[in-house]
């Protein structure tokens, strides 16, 4: 559990003027007037922390939360409201006119799952129970089992664990819906595969007999081209034969 330390106010509910808050060990009182801010100071807190929206923050709308002006202020152009906590845990959250907010961890501008991230093992993440307002404590009491769990969760500095295997399960969840969504592809490539090996074994082997078509009509053409000249010899031998006899005859 982590410990306030300080908060600053600046253009917030009714802090026109930059107001730093110090807190210190024990107990810390916020007493005043009515109409002082007192409550505002919660509501920054709970602002800051993502806690709770803007209804539940005494304010129609978000911009409703920026300081509008009073006797003898005039208004301003943004809310801010920084909080450090012990162990060096620094976190503000600016609002401006025009509904754009943003907020810094430790000076550096991030998201609000960061911002969230951060706050989960200091007991003021959203849903702790840390900052109480009025009528939330029977709400508390009559809380359905899975929200008291989440409770004791928070207040014992499991909120990361249990934000990350929340995070873990649904990651896993993805991956298996597409691990599902890929294996009627998988079995679609395997099948393509196993065809076009089929294809290949098959043009192979047409490859391979035409190879072999060709080498036999090869020696068959040597064959019947030896054949003709065979036959060609033989018959010149017999037409000098025939020439001889004619020759003798005639003489």
């Amino acid at each position: 559990m982590a410990r306030i330390e300080s908060l600053t106010l600046h253009g917030f509910k009714s802090f026109g003027e930059k107001v730093r808050l110090e807190f210190g060990p024990g107990i810390t009182a916020v007493v005043g007037p009515n109409g002082s801010g007192k409550s505002n100071v919660v509501v920054a807190l709970r602002w800051v922390t993502h806690s709770a929206r803007a209804r539940a923050l005494r304010a129609a709308t978000a911009t409703d939360l920026i300081f509008h002006g009073a006797e003898g202020k005039g208004s301003v152009g943004l809310a801010e409201v920084q909080l450090e906590l012990s162990g060096g845990l620094s976190l503000a959250r600016r609002l401006y006119r025009d509904g754009e907010s943003e907020q810094d961890l430790r000076g550096r501008r991030v998201r609000v799952r960061d911002a969230l991230e951060a706050l989960s093992n200091t007991g003021l993440g959203a849903g702790s129970l840390s900052v109480v307002g009025q009528g939330e404590v029977s709400m508390v009491v009559a809380a359905d089992p899975k929200t008291l769990l989440e409770h004791l969760e928070e207040a014992a500095g499991l909120g990361s664990l249990a934000s990350s295997r929340t995070q873990t399960l649904d990651r896993l969840l993805e991956a298996e819906r597409g691990l599902d969504a890929l294996n009627p592809l998988h079995l679609e490539r395997i099948v393509r595969v196993e065809d076009l090996r089929r294809e290949s074994a098959r043009a192979e082997e047409s490859t391979k007999l035409k190879t072999r078509q060709t080498l036999l009509e090869r020696t068959l053409v040597r064959a019947k081209r030896q054949t003709l000249l065979e036959e060609i010899l033989s018959l010149r031998g017999r037409v000098a034969a025939l020439e001889v006899r004619s020759s003798e005859k005639v003489a």
